[in-house]
């Protein structure tokens, strides 16, 4: 599967169902669960939209953003060591 493929197939298809731009984060998130579906040839119309609704209301850390587990397991964000560096400015 090339990039251009990724796009047309399956970006711009949820973008235009989600009625955003194709680069953002909701319809990379939804292209996602449409691609597992696809994968796992779900076809049923009822399953996949459950996934998928199940999919869309999970944080966009789940699965997306490895780093919130880290976070959440006690690992502080460069963003933040960042910031307590040089607040004191």
């Amino acid at each position: 599967m090339t990039k251009e493929t990724i796009k047309t197939e399956y970006l711009d298809a949820v973008a235009v169902k989600l009625k955003t731009e194709w680069h953002s984060q909701a319809a990379h998130k939804m292209a996602v669960g449409v691609w597992m579906l696809d994968q796992l040839d779900i076809q049923d119309a009822a399953q996949r939209a459950k996934l998928l609704k199940a999919w869309h209301e999970t944080p966009s850390s789940f699965g997306t953003n490895c780093s919130a587990l880290g976070q959440a397991l006690g690992r502080v964000s460069g963003k933040v060591k960042l910031e307590e560096t040089f607040s004191g400015f």
